[in-house]
């Protein structure tokens, strides 16, 4: 399993949600960045990765523009990384951000194994405090 610290998996993420496939192909993308094995949980539905590809381009199809993926907390353990993130992006509707918590497995080749991930929509009223950092004793 990686234990590669360098590894970006905000960068995974928003090359998948974001990617734009004049620059390169969804079906690409998901073979450079996700194992065949792949499986995603998010918010009670699980996708493998023949599903996950539809998922994938449904949420691009969603975005119109300005999409931005901030990085709220991020915590890596071998090949383990769980973190809180906040997806921005502009649709037909209006702006929508997303408060998504979510642990990942990175395989050897450095491609995402499982995501496990619960949202939330937020909305502009929310409490800063949601994009605060948990603060730990210690």
């Amino acid at each position: 399993m990686s234990t590669n610290p360098r590894y970006d998996l905000s960068a995974v993420l928003a090359k998948l949600f974001y990617g734009d496939e004049s620059d390169e192909k969804l079906d690409q993308t998901l073979d450079r960045l996700v194992s065949t094995n792949f499986t995603q949980r998010i918010n009670g539905q699980v996708y493998n990765r023949e599903a996950y590809g539809p998922h994938v381009r449904e949420m691009r199809q969603m975005v119109t523009g300005n999409g931005e993926l901030r990085v709220i907390e991020e915590v890596r353990q071998g090949p383990a990384i769980a973190g809180r993130y906040i997806f921005g992006f502009d649709t037909a509707g209006g702006r929508v951000e997303f408060e998504s918590h979510v642990f990942a497995e990175i395989d050897d080749e450095e491609k995402v194994v499982r995501l496990v991930e619960v949202a939330r929509q937020i909305s502009p009223q929310d409490s800063a405090e949601i994009v605060t950092p948990i603060q730990t004793a210690g």
